[in-house]
């Protein structure tokens, strides 16, 4: 005679079944409504223009977006451009300087959003022992900072000629951050323009031989996310993406500024109240807006007045923003007129 299957073994099957089926249905959800992971390499230059990337890392919020991100630090942003346009990188964070410099050359680099501005970010910081108390007092000595075309460059031009003089009127020497850096410890520069944390972080080591001359206002600096022409008509999905993790964490940095602070200062490796000082002169806003495209124009005629550039005409700036990519994430968020408008 034929044994009959016990109950509990019976309850064991219908179990096993069971979590089967929902095992199956699980695995189907997760793969069905998971974004699909892009892979998107950024580069960038460590200071406070990178924040909402950092904050967006240390969130998770470019995972959650369906992004892998990779980033690679460079000595300044106008490398991480050079890089971009050598199709080394997928994204590149620089200042607007470079882009300026760079768009009389190309036209195929696109400006995909605005992360970061400030009104008194690069600086000048100089040596009281070479008899520098005052900005005039800088005529005549060996001054360092980054190459033309770079924003710590047009704010040191700038600078001189508020005070009534020019770059001819010093002894200018032009290099990386690093090397300025270098120099100015060692007493090979009388003064250094540079932007954050670098001058900070050396009025702090060095502040009774330095002396810090800031001008809020006299020149308002952006941080722009840049790809390529071929990189937004081809991976469109990965822009919005990589803005939407960005937006996420320039809504954390406005609701829980002090945590948003925090991570920056672990990734930057500079104090709390230094962050919290420089962030009071800071705008964290993902946008595009109509000052920015003034500011592009305004470099342009400045490198051509001073023969920064051999080049004559000044671009159309409207054409090298991209704004389809924010529309699609954020609309408020773009008030610059667009070609087709």
């Amino acid at each position: 005679m034929m044994k009959t299957e016990s109950f509990p073994f019976k309850l064991l099957i219908a179990g096993l079944a069971m979590l089967s089926a929902i095992m199956a249905v699980s695995f189907f959800w997760i793969t069905a409504f998971s974004p699909i992971m892009e892979n998107v390499s950024l580069g960038g230059a460590r200071s406070l223009s990178i924040s909402l990337i950092i904050i967006a890392q240390e969130q998770g919020f470019f995972t959650h977006e369906g992004v892998d991100l990779f980033f690679q630090e460079y000595p300044s942003g106008s490398l991480a451009l050079d890089a971009l346009c050598e199709q080394q990188l997928d994204l590149a964070v620089a200042a607007e300087t470079p882009v300026v410099f760079k768009s009389f050359a190309r036209d195929d680099v696109r400006i995909v959003a605005s992360l970061f501005s400030a009104y008194n970010d690069p600086k000048v910081i100089a040596r009281k022992t070479s008899g520098i108390e005052k900005p005039t007092d800088l005529r005549g000595k060996r001054i360092g900072t980054t190459p033309q075309g770079q924003s710590t460059h047009y704010f040191l031009h700038l600078f001189l000629t508020k005070y009534g003089l020019s770059e001819q009127d010093v002894a200018l020497s032009l290099a990386c951050p690093e090397k300025l850096r270098q120099d100015f410890i060692s007493g090979k520069l009388d003064a250094i323009s540079l932007f954050e944390p670098y001058i900070s972080e050396l009025a702090d080591a060095y502040s009774s031989e330095t002396i810090l001359f800031s001008e809020p206002g006299l020149y308002l600096k952006h941080a722009l996310l840049m790809t390529s022409a071929h990189f937004t008509e081809q991976r469109p999905q990965a822009i919005q993406k990589v803005l939407r993790a960005l937006m996420r964490a320039n809504d954390f940095a406005r609701q829980q500024p002090e945590r948003a602070r925090q991570i920056v200062v672990r990734a930057l490796a500079i104090s709390v109240p230094e962050v919290r000082e420089l962030w009071a002169d800071t705008v964290l806003e993902v946008s595009l807006g109509q000052s920015l495209l003034l500011s592009l124009e305004n470099e342009a005629k400045w490198g051509i007045a001073n023969r920064v550039t051999d080049h004559k005409t000044i671009p159309n700036y409207l054409q090298l923003i991209s704004v389809e990519g924010l529309k699609s994430v954020a609309p408020e968020s773009v008030t610059i007129y667009s070609v087709s408008e």
